[in-house]
């Protein structure tokens, strides 16, 4: 994913799609809830950023929201469960998880630069907005890049 996020290439997006999804289907199997929130949020994510399938987005942002099931969630779960309600519609409920997992993230900058990412180019590929003031992505450099 972050190879086809460097250099666009498609060869790069079919390698991505395919080990994600090959892995979800395994996780699915095991019956692993964090692997299979974590391969189904990044298929929602290259669905709408590299091939703008809403629907396919969508079918895999409930899936991921479907198992963030843990007690005591970690950043990473508060992240999937923000990104899947943004990619849901959701934005009041996802912001208000962005802000838990930035908060839960405290200093790390790589985890917080990486839920930024995601956050940031889904949004733009779902809204198809130039506007870098739009609130939204306001609320995610005030949690994310400050």
């Amino acid at each position: 994913k972050r190879q086809y996020l460097l250099k666009s290439l498609q060869a790069d997006l079919d390698r991505s799609l395919d080990y994600y999804s090959r892995a979800l289907a395994i996780s699915e199997k095991n019956k692993d809830h964090k692997q299979i929130f974590y391969h189904a949020i990044n298929l929602a994510f290259l669905n709408i950023v590299a091939q703008n399938n809403e629907p396919e987005m969508k079918k895999f942002a409930q899936l991921a929201l479907d198992n963030c099931i843990s007690i005591n969630k970690d950043m990473w779960e508060l992240a999937t469960i923000a990104e899947a309600n943004l990619y849901l519609g959701n934005l009041a409920v996802a912001e208000e998880y962005y802000k838990k997992a930035g908060q839960m993230a405290g200093t790390d900058v790589r985890s917080k630069q990486s839920i930024f990412s995601n956050a940031y180019y889904g949004y733009q590929s779902l809204t198809a907005s130039k506007n870098k003031e739009a609130a939204f992505l306001q609320m995610l450099e005030d949690v994310f890049l400050q």
